[in-house]
């Protein structure tokens, strides 16, 4: 499946954005007096920085493997509900 394996690329894309928000948050965060507001936003910038490494290395897994690591949930999700290994992912309707 090599559409599958250039899809991971563009992981890039969500990536860039997160890091450069991050990046801005930092920048932010160093002209605030209050202590409070200082560690909210370090966290938050810590956050987007964990988020997007996050999405950078499935990215790489889905260019080394050329697997979806969400496939399984999707299919649970959208097509069959009905299927013994969705059965911890949906819930049964009444």
């Amino acid at each position: 499946m090599p559409i599958v394996r250039i899809l991971g690329t563009f992981a890039i894309i969500p990536t860039t954005l997160l890091l450069t928000m991050s990046f801005f948050v930092f920048l932010s965060v160093q002209s605030i007096e209050a202590q409070v507001l200082r560690l909210f936003g370090y966290f938050v910038a810590v956050l987007l920085c964990v988020t997007a490494a996050l999405i950078f290395f499935i990215g790489i897994f889905v260019l080394l493997t050329g697997r979806n690591p969400l496939r399984p949930l999707l299919q649970c999700v959208i097509k069959d509900e009905g299927h013994p290994g969705c059965a911890h992912i949906t819930r049964k309707r009444l």
